[in-house]
């Protein structure tokens, strides 16, 4: 635990709410009820904010989207279907990604409807690339170390941090919670990753050297190491011996 402007706040949520709770099956977009897994998880969010707006708050929101197989919304999928000569697999895609825009847009208009935009910050990021087969054109996809596997989209809101800016910096989801912690006033132990407070709100350049990656590869493909620095980016195959 940590202490935050004098509140003492645990690591452990208050409250959970996970697919299967919902009524969901593994890997499934629908439940019996009709209801979309993206929208129902946006619902379940949306009311951990409403109860939660008169105090410090913190909501992790992990989307299943847009993991396959695909079940796109019927009318989503309708208005993607055929578009720049795409497939019926890349309008499901599309479809799912579109759904997942919609909802983080919910969760926007909410925030602002509650006056809590001036006092909020919003991060979204994946956690790793897609399939090769919609990464082009990076090279790879999930699972490996190169960057269709690694680079992913990334942006962040909040008071301080000037609309409509960029960076080319490399970031890592390591550094969110030590970006949380000093956004929130918090002293929190070393950790592996920076703080994104001088890069966000001060234009200022991180003072790591570099970045490293291990990734022994559940899904059986690709390099298991890496790493990046400003000079190159290097990658190495490790095949562990047997006894």
């Amino acid at each position: 635990s940590y202490s935050v402007t004098g509140v003492q706040t645990c690591a452990l949520p208050i409250s959970y709410v996970e697919p299967k709770t919902l009524g969901f099956e593994r890997d499934a977009y629908h439940n019996d009820k009709g209801e979309y897994l993206t929208d129902r998880l946006t619902d379940a969010g949306l009311d951990f904010i409403r109860t939660s707006r008169d105090k410090p708050f913190f909501l992790y929101l992990a989307y299943h989207a847009v993991h396959s197989p695909f079940a796109p919304k019927p009318e989503l999928l309708a208005k993607c279907r055929g578009k720049g000569g795409g497939s019926e697999e890349l309008a499901a895609y599309a479809a799912t990604i579109e759904a997942l825009d919609q909802n983080i847009g919910r969760i926007w208009a909410l925030l602002d409807a509650l006056d809590l935009v001036g006092t909020t910050y919003l991060m979204f990021t994946s956690d790793n690339g897609a399939t090769h087969s919609h990464t082009a054109p990076l090279r790879d996809g999930k699972g490996t170390l190169y960057e269709g596997g690694i680079r992913v989209p990334a942006f962040m809101v909040g008071p301080g941090i000037p609309l409509g800016s960029e960076t080319d910096t490399p970031v890592s989801s390591i550094d969110f919670f030590p970006t949380i912690a000093e956004l929130a006033g918090a002293e929190s132990a070393s950790v592996d990753g920076e703080s994104l407070v001088p890069l966000l709100l001060h234009s200022e350049e991180l003072r790591r050297e570099a970045l490293f990656w291990h990734f022994p590869c559940y899904v059986g493909r690709g390099v298991p190491a890496s790493a990046r620095s400003e000079e190159r980016r290097v990658g190495k195959e490790c095949r562990s011996r047997g006894s």
